[in-house]
């Protein structure tokens, strides 16, 4: 009789176990909303000029200047506007909310490669799209020297939460030759991430303000 009682819990325990699998591996159904749960940075503030990193914090917000707000998300008290909801709208194209272009998704294991949109990316000099990792594509002109951008942002994580990537930055480009002083600078946060090797051949007295951040994302 005991034998028959171990024998019936066994099989009922193999059947809870099977059961459970089968809710794990659910089908997911789209639209996949995520929806952004915390916003942390990677380190501090980074600034650089002349390929020297300054670690004067009077220095870097000297520089940062009106644009302080980009380098300070996660203390505000509500959610930046820049920041939108993620949507996968099938396993391969995704967008983000606001935005009615659809993009396709490069997933490899748990990393995701996807083209990210901003309203706030100033394109005065094609140099400038060297500072990100994934590279840009102008799509169309706005006034007043703004752009809207279609590039490529990274993610690590599954269908219920993503790490996502995002920079705020600014920079100044000085160009002396012998006919005129050239100053250029560009200031923006999106999803994308450092060039590093953009910062080792920065030009004699250029400057550079960085702000690494990691998002947090949750599907509802």
């Amino acid at each position: 009789m005991l034998k028959n009682s171990f024998f019936i819990v066994f099989v009922l325990l193999i059947i809870s176990i099977f059961s459970s699998c089968k809710k794990d591996q659910a089908p997911i159904v789209y639209p996949l909303v995520y929806k952004l749960t915390q916003i942390v940075p990677e380190r501090e503030i980074q600034l650089y000029v002349n390929k020297k990193l300054v670690t004067d914090a009077k220095v870097k917000y000297d520089f940062i200047g009106e644009g302080l707000s980009a380098f300070n998300l996660q203390n505000q008290s509500t959610t930046p506007a820049i920041f939108h909801d993620i949507i996968f709208t099938s396993p391969d194209t995704m967008q983000f909310s606001g935005n009615p272009s659809k993009y396709n998704i490069v997933k490899t294991g748990n990393n995701y490669l996807f083209p990210a949109f901003s309203e706030f990316f100033s394109f005065d000099d094609p140099y400038f799209d060297q500072l990100l990792k994934y590279g840009s594509s102008i799509t169309a002109p706005y006034t007043g020297g703004f752009w809207l951008m279609n590039y490529a942002g990274s993610a690590v994580g599954t269908d219920k939460i993503l790490f996502v990537n995002f920079m705020s930055y600014k920079y100044v480009r000085h160009r002396v030759t012998q006919y005129s002083n050239y100053r250029s600078s560009s200031t923006a946060a999106l999803y994308n991430e450092v060039n590093d090797d953009f910062i080792k051949n920065q030009g004699v007295d250029d400057t550079l303000a960085i702000q690494r951040y990691r998002l947090t994302y949750k599907s509802r």
